[in-house]
């Protein structure tokens, strides 16, 4: 019977001391205790780095939304605020609500952010390496469920 104390004990040392090595080594990465430095993060952080709150950019959408939500339209932040969100072809008329998710460079993270958070099947996301201004979005949420995937392009970023 003491034998029998002995071993489990034993056995919950091992596994406190086992579970203090995971909690210390949680901290080590960059962003929130416990998140890994991801390429999200890392781009992220970049971007802040950089400091701009005066840019433009082209934003297209692609998925299956009617054509006055896909643009493509070009989008114009002054001092962190949208001042404009305008289509690039003459005459198209846009759903200016529906862009409003897309509207700065910091909501294309968020949105990054949400749907890697889900667990999609898919998600591809591109930085630009100076900025890392996210260039090229696509996620599949579910392999088996048709027309639910989406995607965004951002071109023609131009810091003012």
């Amino acid at each position: 019977m003491v034998k029998k104390e002995y071993c489990v004990s034993s056995s919950v040392g091992l596994l406190i001391a086992l579970m203090g090595l995971f909690v210390a080594g949680c901290g080590s990465g960059s962003g929130t205790l416990g998140e890994a430095p991801t390429e999200l993060n890392r781009n992220r952080a970049l971007w802040r780095s950089r400091s701009i709150d005066s840019y433009a950019y082209t934003f297209r959408y692609g998925g299956f939304v009617p054509k006055s939500l896909a643009g493509p339209v070009r989008v114009e932040v002054r001092n962190g605020t949208v001042v404009s969100v305008t289509p690039t072809e003459p005459g198209a008329e846009i759903d200016r609500a529906f862009f409003a998710r897309f509207d700065t460079i910091d909501e294309l993270f968020d949105v990054i952010r949400q749907e890697e958070s889900g667990t999609p099947d898919r998600l591809d996301t591109t930085y630009d390496p100076a900025t890392g201004v996210p260039t090229q979005f696509y996620v599949d949420r579910e392999f088996r469920m048709a027309d639910e995937e989406y995607s965004f392009d951002v071109t023609g970023f131009t810091a003012l």
